[in-house]
């Protein structure tokens, strides 16, 4: 696994060389009510878009990962009061039995 990990990081990473090269001209970037304008390489306004959408999609995993992990603490406390509770009515059951025994026998 950490194999193939790695084989597709090298491939993604000679990928991003690639696109960085092949799209050099460029562009001038301004943001509406500020005067301020600049010229980057059409690559880095791309990957830096690319690199937003990553970190957007890795937030909301983890925000997913913390959500299952809160419900399966929640879950596995729900699991340990129904085993207490179980035994508790074995236990009661059983002392039942022992009495009606016990009473039958008299």
């Amino acid at each position: 696994m950490r194999f193939l990990r790695f084989t597709f990081l090298i491939i993604f990473g000679l990928f991003l060389l690639s696109f960085a090269l092949s799209n050099r001209e460029q562009v001038t970037l301004s943001i509406f009510p500020l005067p301020y304008e600049v010229d980057l390489p059409l690559f880095v306004p791309l990957l830096f878009t690319l690199a937003c959408g990553l970190l957007l999609g890795w937030l909301w995993l983890v925000g997913v990962r913390i959500s299952a992990a809160h419900q399966r603490h929640k879950l596995e406390k729900e699991i340990k009061h129904l085993k207490e509770s179980l035994d508790d009515a074995r236990q009661a059951m059983q002392a039942q039995a022992i009495e009606g025994q016990e009473g039958a026998s008299s």
